[in-house]
């Protein structure tokens, strides 16, 4: 009975010894499992949020500083970057041209282009004139207008648009003789003197 007592007692530590053999076995082929096993949706979720915004703080060893580096899926393979001018290059800037420039027309159009600035004032309001003809002045009580005159092909017909300068000038001395050649540019505009409409040209400079 003591004999087999203790080979009953062997075959019971055996057993256990083999029970806990397989229970190690289990926890390893376990773990090997969920290893290959894939992530519940909401832990794949999370998994590519955290990507997405590793990407988005973190740019490439080997890109340019100056660029970049997020280029979108769709983007054209062949397009070129466009580089913006630095704000501190000078700007190129270009001078505009009179609206409507007399001096390049024969005597005869530019007596009807002025006949029709006197008739429709109103076509040609805040336009920049430009203009070739003969100084004038009208002194009177109140102020002195100036004017260039141009004349018709035949020189028996005269018409002129009054002028006032751009800044601060005295008649005699800032202004050419009477009758001379002059050429003037400025803003046509329109002015009453009690009910009756006159024209000239304002913030005007002569060449």
């Amino acid at each position: 009975m003591k004999q087999r007592a203790l080979s009953f007692d062997r075959f019971i530590r055996l057993r256990r010894r083999t029970a806990l053999v397989l229970a190690v076995l289990c926890l390893l082929t376990g773990a090997a499992g969920c290893g290959k096993s894939s992530p519940r949706p909401e832990d794949g979720a999370a998994i590519a949020s955290s990507h997405d915004a590793g990407n988005e703080t973190d740019a490439p060893k080997d890109a340019d500083p100056g660029t970049d580096a997020t280029v979108p899926a769709d983007a054209d393979p062949g397009a070129q970057p466009v580089t913006l001018p630095d704000s501190t290059e000078e700007t190129e800037v270009f001078i505009v041209g009179p609206d409507v420039d007399l001096t390049t027309l024969s005597s005869t159009m530019v007596y009807s282009e002025v006949y029709q600035m006197m008739i429709n004032p109103e076509d040609y309001l805040g336009r920049l004139i430009r203009m070739h003809g003969t100084f004038r002045v009208y002194e009177t009580p109140q102020r002195n207008y100036y004017a260039c005159i141009v004349t018709d092909a035949t020189a028996c017909c005269k018409q002129g648009i009054e002028f006032v300068l751009d800044g601060d000038y005295s008649y005699p001395e800032d202004y050419p003789e009477e009758d001379s050649n002059i050429t003037v540019s400025g803003i046509f505009d329109i002015y009453y003197e009690g009910d009756k409409k006159f024209c000239q040209l304002i913030n005007a400079k002569m060449e």
